[in-house]
């Protein structure tokens, strides 16, 4: 009797079949959650200010707590500007919280109000951008926390802003409005980041331009 060596090719070309059936359907899945209305999660749509402005009105560059990193030194008045664009995975119809990351080089209990100048207009040749809109961001600083502490200050839920159409510009400057209470000589007050806190649903849009959504509608 004659025995032949057992080859395990079909069965391994079975499996490399399963496994590659396995991993389309879960990207078909994904793609099909993505279009359901499922709950909303929440991402940051970000801008550096360093990328603002130059010259006159504009904060000054100073190296943060003796390191390398240079941040803006702003004094009440002065003004970055910076620009979001709105992406293909925002959940519509929910509004956005502009937030500014900031610290201070001091201990005193001071508060500053950030003002935000916006102007939003939808792309794809459907809206001009309008006079521009303001919101304020007021945020204590508690001494006990000392210097050099990452603070946060973001708009209220009554003043979130409603989200624009996908592919739409938000232009925005950010002003730091009136600092009080930092002692004296005031401490100094850095700008840092600046972003938008949104909510998404979906990894992206149907199509590239509107309607963005087709057969969702």
């Amino acid at each position: 009797m004659t025995f032949r060596r057992y080859s395990p090719a079909p069965l391994t070309g079975l499996v490399n079949s399963v496994s590659t059936l396995t991993r389309y359907l879960l990207r078909e899945l994904q793609k099909i959650a993505s279009l359901m209305d499922i709950d909303d999660l929440w991402e940051d749509n970000t801008a550096d200010l360093s990328t603002g402005n130059t010259g006159a009105g504009a904060p000054t560059l100073t190296n943060l707590n003796g390191g390398p990193y240079k941040a803006y030194v702003f004094a009440v008045g002065d003004a970055v500007n910076v620009s979001f664009h709105v992406k293909h995975d925002v959940s519509r119809n929910k509004p956005f919280y502009p937030h500014v990351h900031w610290t201070t080089d001091g201990t005193n209990a001071g508060t500053v109000t950030w003002r935000l100048h916006y102007q939003i207009a939808a792309g794809h040749q459907q809206e001009a951008f309008p006079t521009a809109s303001t919101v304020d961001i007021t945020q204590t600083y508690d001494n006990t926390l000392g210097a050099w502490t990452h603070m946060i200050g973001e708009v209220s839920d009554n003043a979130a802003i409603a989200m624009p159409q996908v592919d739409s510009l938000i232009l925005m400057t950010c002003e730091l409005e009136a600092a009080t209470g930092f002692g004296t000589p005031a401490d100094d007050i850095f700008g840092l980041y600046i972003d938008l806190h949104y909510q998404k649903d979906r990894e992206g849009t149907r199509y590239k331009s509107p309607d963005f959504y087709g057969l969702e509608e």
